[in-house]
């Protein structure tokens, strides 16, 4: 059988490292992006080794274009040397900054515009060269549950989000049939920020089934999606409803 690569932004922490193990497990030739987490990707890429999987590094700085369109001709380029296809890519990585309206800066805007959306549109497009004739492709781009429910805690990073939820539907229309392109939009999954382990436990379970995402449940809905050959342009939300009452703040602002 074939060797399949996915490329995974931000591979190498939160998320993305689960991500880059459990598809390793799966088979897959897993490339782990990273911008400064070189360490911590090429653990990764121990650990995925040493279970027997096959994975290598890429670092990219997604602020700038020129080092995302590399990043796709150097994904291509690591498949082939392993004997592999290019098929899937997983828009992971994201810059999530505390900002308000009030607060926003030019510089926080436009740095959360590029890491957030422009990178995995122009990525995403990079990505479709490079998968070849023939190939099942597919994009999954890893969302926020915000986008079904905005609120104006972290201002930047949210209209950014909604902005790459939008282009996730006209992406798959303007890339098939060669490639699919979905979304997954977890509600809070791990500890982030300043967060003590009560306060993560108490917004974890601030929605109506009182029992949030967790990265296996990410992962469950990437390998759906990736065995789903007619499935493109929608989005799984995995927020246990939160986001069916949006509460209007940033659930690690909600007490329990």
């Amino acid at each position: 059988m074939t060797l399949r690569t996915v490329l995974i932004t931000g591979g190498a922490l939160r998320v993305g490292r689960e991500l880059s193990l459990q598809l390793a497990a799966d088979g897959w030739h897993v490339l782990v992006h990273c911008r400064r987490s070189r360490a911590e990707a090429d653990a990764v890429v121990r650990l995925i080794e040493q279970g027997g999987g096959v994975a290598d590094v890429l670092c990219a700085d997604l602020e700038r274009l020129d080092e995302v369109e590399r990043l796709a001709v150097d994904a291509g380029e690591a498949a082939t040397r392993r004997g592999s296809r290019l098929t899937a890519l997983i828009n992971n990585a994201s810059l999530f900054d505390y900002d308000t309206l009030d607060r926003m800066t030019a510089d926080s805007w436009g740095r959360h515009i590029d890491v957030n959306l422009r990178a995995p549109i122009f990525l995403t497009r990079c990505f479709a060269a490079a998968v070849a004739d023939g190939d099942d492709g597919c994009v999954i781009n890893i969302l926020d549950n915000r986008i079904a429910a905005p609120n104006p805690d972290y201002f930047s990073y949210g209209v950014a989000k909604l902005g790459l939820s939008a282009a996730t539907g006209t992406l798959a229309l303007a890339l098939a049939p060669r490639l699919r392109v979905c979304g997954i939009a977890p509600g809070i999954t791990l500890v982030s920020g300043g967060q003590t382990a009560e306060e993560f436990r108490m917004a974890h379970r601030a929605n109506p089934m009182r029992r949030g995402c967790t990265v296996d449940q990410i992962a469950m809905a990437v390998r759906f999606i990736l065995g789903a050959p007619s499935l493109t342009g929608q989005t799984i939300v995995i927020d246990g409803g939160q986001s069916l009452a949006n509460p209007g703040r940033d659930v690690a602002f909600l007490a329990d």
